[in-house]
């Protein structure tokens, strides 16, 4: 991708492959990286109960969606105080 002309991205969006982290920290060193939610949310769904697996993503997932990082960081700790003692593998 370099060779093609790509410059350094400012964020890089990735699965957990650590192959890739690795690679993109040689690669690109200033870019930030982020866990794609799609992946993120599967990695916390196989942690819960199947019955309460809706209820617990809908909130996290109004954590990354909150309109501002102040918003979220407030819904993020809400949502770890209140299931970090029922489901400590998914918090």
């Amino acid at each position: 991708m370099l060779d093609r002309g790509l410059r350094q991205p400012l964020l890089v969006i990735t699965d957990g492959n650590k192959g890739v982290h690795n690679a993109i920290a040689k690669c690109f060193p200033k870019a930030d990286r982020q866990q794609c939610i799609a992946h993120k949310l599967r990695n916390i769904r196989v942690r819960l109960p199947q019955d309460k697996q809706d209820e617990v993503l809908e909130q996290i997932k109004a954590v990354y969606y909150a309109p501002d990082l102040e918003t979220g960081e407030l819904l993020a700790g809400w949502v770890i105080d209140k299931f970090s003692g029922v489901y400590p593998s998914a918090m």
